[in-house]
């Protein structure tokens, strides 16, 4: 056994390993930047963050970097870092948990649990807010009744070791169903050319879709990218 000695972000109250008392104890737990990959969590200066992108940098005479584009989970905040290739990374205490979101007002989503946690004995009852800046694009493929998964982060190392854990971000299902709101008509002769048309979704969303989607079609979007996929069923 060993121990581990830890100091804290004055401002985030966030526990950082940074050094073990036995030399002779690999850190397993320790995420170096080649393994930092797209949806990766870790912390960086005291905060836990997302991967979104990385990109390995050579330039000449000089040592390879590797750039990554992240988000922070507390603030929704996007940097663009680069590291080199010896920084290595904690990685941060995240659980994922079933969540229904309900409605929005303002700048507002509200969202319930789907089923009671230990550290929630309310379930479904049990409702929480997240602010715009968190959900971010996510919000444009935002149904309501629709379940999702939904981040938790916990400093004190979760609800297992009897920490209280936040909700701080969500996942949408990658692709989705959506209904056909608004779609002008096409013009005949120009699906010959496969050419594209904004269309209005359920959500209020606008998505760029091939020329033969009318309105009250259903399609599939793919809600990372926010590109239509394909038509699921014609209204």
């Amino acid at each position: 056994m060993y121990g581990e000695k830890f100091r804290r972000s004055r401002s985030h109250n966030v526990k950082i390993a940074v050094e073990k008392v036995s030399a002779t104890t690999p850190t397993t737990m320790a995420i170096p930047v080649n393994d930092l990959k797209p949806k990766t969590y870790f912390i960086y200066e005291g905060q836990p963050y997302v991967v979104l992108e990385t990109h390995h940098l050579k330039m000449q005479q000089r040592r390879p970097t590797v750039q990554v584009r992240m988000r922070n989970l507390i603030n929704g905040k996007m940097l663009e870092r680069n590291f080199a290739q010896s920084d290595i990374f904690e990685p941060a205490d995240v659980e994922h948990q079933k969540v229904k979101y309900l409605y929005a007002h303002r700048d507002q989503y509200w969202f319930s649990y789907e089923k009671d946690l230990p550290d929630r004995q309310a379930g479904p009852a049990k409702r929480f807010e997240l602010k715009s800046e968190i959900i971010g694009d996510s919000a444009k493929f935002l149904k309501p009744n629709t379940l999702i998964d939904a981040i938790a982060f916990s400093a004190e190392g979760g609800s297992a070791s009897g920490g209280e854990s936040q909700i701080i971000s969500i996942e949408l299902p990658i692709k989705m169903e959506f209904k056909v709101t608004e779609a002008p008509p096409a013009i005949r002769g120009d699906t010959a050319q496969g050419g594209v048309k904004q269309a209005t979704i359920e959500t209020g969303a606008s998505i760029n879709v091939p020329l033969f989607i009318n309105q009250g079609d259903t399609i599939l979007i793919n809600t990372e990218t926010g590109d239509y996929v394909e038509r699921v069923n014609k209204g």
